[in-house]
């Protein structure tokens, strides 16, 4: 299987004085080899409660990116967007994720991460219940193939009220993979 791939011509740059020729664009896989490889963008940016990407503008590169948010008190409902636009493709998320909730239980509200189409629609990647006493640490990897460009990346916080105490903090390592 031939993956044309002018990553390889970039991560090959990367060792300052390589020569780049005809074919370095190409990657031949092997069908054994092929459920294993990995081949990630290099990390083209890092971030702390900074939005990646401009509106409008696909984002095309691997990138590390740290939200954290502490509330003590009412405070009304937070959705902050992480990634603005991601480029269609393959793309490998691993996340790190740490929640802390004390206060007034209110099972119907959540602190979450969510991916965000082009029509709007949500679906949860990390969905922290605000119930008294929860503490939670979750680390996971999940592969997706974006069809179309535009996607984005929200945490989304319902609100919370006088004597509730929240901690959140997500870790992720975005990887453009193909």
């Amino acid at each position: 299987m031939k993956i044309p791939n002018p990553r390889l011509i970039r991560l090959g740059g990367l060792t300052r004085g390589a020569i780049v020729e005809e074919g370095d664009g190409e990657l031949i896989v092997s069908p054994l080899v092929q459920p294993i490889l990995e081949l990630a963008g290099p990390v083209s940016r890092v971030t702390i409660n900074q939005l990646v990407g401009a509106a409008g503008v696909p984002w095309a590169d691997s990138f590390l990116v740290n939200f954290r948010e502490g509330i003590t008190g009412a405070s009304a409902q937070n959705a902050t967007v992480i990634i603005n636009t991601l480029l269609r493709g393959l793309w490998k998320f691993e996340l790190r994720c740490t929640f802390q909730f004390t206060g007034t239980t209110n099972a119907p509200n959540s602190t979450r991460l969510v991916l965000i189409d082009n029509g709007a629609r949500n679906l949860p990647l990390i969905d922290f219940g605000h119930i008294t006493g929860a503490q939670m640490c979750h680390e996971f990897q999940t592969i997706v193939m974006l069809q179309d460009d535009g996607f984005q990346l929200q945490y989304i916080r319902d609100a919370v009220i006088a004597g509730d105490n929240t901690f959140v903090s997500v870790t992720l390592n975005a990887r453009k993979m193909l």
